[in-house]
């Protein structure tokens, strides 16, 4: 079945398949119908054979020339990946590279090239021209807001206890003549972040304990995401960075008297990408300090089982020990009886006293733990103790030889 979102070269793999193989024999490996899989190879913009091509013959085919696999595209971009950035995988990676102070480590050096040249050619248009969809939705929810209030106003003005409010629509918090600005800015980022496959969008909105709504743009970044808070600061444009949108701010970006907001933002983006990167290292290193104690806490916890196991067994030597001295009891006294019922003259007296010796010779061999037991619910003889120490000093030895060992360095500590 192919997923929703795919890599760039499983892209290149599926136009390559549906120009040598019919979609509807595609679709039947894959499990789904072939009208399923032109829907989902049309999101990856992959183009298909035109109609009554497999109707040829294999010569006419070949003269047919296929159309090159177009670029990704903002579009695409939602459902394709690792067409722009080569990421490195971080298991293959050591200790010692993640402790590395380099720039970038998850990505490969043309990748950071093309970061860097895409952070320096930002550029952020002074006119608001065929927004995105994300941002004319923005646009139409603004102009529905102030629609309704001056409605409302209008409406309400003259009662004595009507208050003009001003609902919150949009992920920023400044005044009207801001709002183009920060449009502008927006429909920028998501024009362009595609680029490094990157993306923006609405993000988080709660209302912190003074009952204040709190809305966070949500930015991803190669490495990372960062939560986005857009707000007024008496007069002039300040973006503020987040890991979480509780967390502290890592990065600001605001209008000053040398610089807007605008011609900071490439290098704050580039900064971002770096931060994103070190984050993921002290991320991974964590992650495997903790899985290394994981591990050994494990090891341990699998150890301590096998000792009180071992401690159990002990605990039935004794019973099978006070077993075999109980059955040694029971056959003396039932060799004792039959002395008695051979000196016995009173027939009933005498038939009494073999049923009495045939139930305690029954009693030893059933404490006699060398005699086999079947189907017994607890170990009633040598054989099964045997079994289950075996089996256990098995599962000891095993766990002795992967005994984890790790120095103090790569646990962490």
């Amino acid at each position: 079945m192919i997923p929703g979102r795919i890599s760039n070269d499983k892209r290149n793999e599926l136009y390559e398949e549906v120009w040598k193989t019919p979609v509807r024999q595609l679709a039947k490996a894959e499990g789904v119908s072939d009208v399923a899989l032109r829907k989902r190879l049309a999101k990856f913009d992959i183009p298909l054979p035109p109609r009554g091509y497999w109707a040829k013959s294999e010569e006419n085919r070949q003269k047919i020339v296929p159309p090159l696999l177009p670029d990704i595209t903002r579009l695409t971009s939602n459902y394709v990946f690792g067409y722009s950035i080569c990421r490195i995988d971080a298991d293959s990676l050591s200790d010692d590279q993640l402790k590395n102070d380099g720039p970038f480590l998850f990505i490969t050096e043309e990748s950071v090239q093309r970061v860097q040249q895409f952070c320096e050619s930002l550029f952020i248009e002074k006119q608001l021209r065929n927004p995105t969809t994300w941002v004319q939705k923005l646009i139409t929810r603004i102009e529905e807001q102030r629609k309704k209030e001056k409605e409302e106003y209008e409406k309400y003005r003259y009662q004595y206890w009507y208050t003009q409010r001003c609902e919150q629509v949009v992920p920023f918090d400044v005044p009207e003549c801001a709002e183009r600005r920060v449009l502008r800015i927006l429909d920028t980022l998501d024009k362009r972040l595609y680029e490094i496959e990157g993306s923006v969008d609405e993000g988080t909105r709660y209302w912190d304990r003074g009952n204040k709504l709190k809305w966070y743009l949500k930015l991803d970044v190669p490495s990372g995401s960062f939560y986005l808070h857009v707000e007024d600061m008496d007069g002039k444009l300040r973006l503020a960075f987040m890991e979480s949108y509780e967390d502290r701010v890592i990065l600001v970006c605001e209008d000053t008297e040398e610089q807007d907001v605008e011609s900071q933002l490439g290098k704050a983006l580039y900064e971002l990408c770096l931060t994103a990167d070190k984050s993921k290292r002290a991320y991974e290193l964590k992650r495997r300090y903790d899985n290394r104690k994981y591990e050994i806490d494990a090891w341990r916890r699998k150890m301590e089982k096998i000792q009180q196991a071992e401690a159990e067994y002990r605990a039935f030597l004794s019973k099978l020990i006070d077993g075999r001295a109980e059955a040694t009891k029971c056959r003396a006294f039932a060799n004792s009886l039959e002395a008695v019922i051979c000196q016995t003259e009173d027939v009933d007296e005498a038939t009494l006293l073999k049923e009495f010796k045939v139930w305690v010779e029954d009693h030893a061999d059933a404490e006699d733990p060398f005699i086999h037991t079947q189907n017994a619910s607890e170990v009633k003889d040598v054989w099964g103790l045997a079994e289950l120490i075996r089996a256990n000093r098995e599962r000891q030895r095993e766990l002795l030889e992967n005994e984890p060992h790790y120095s103090a360095k790569e646990l962490g500590r």
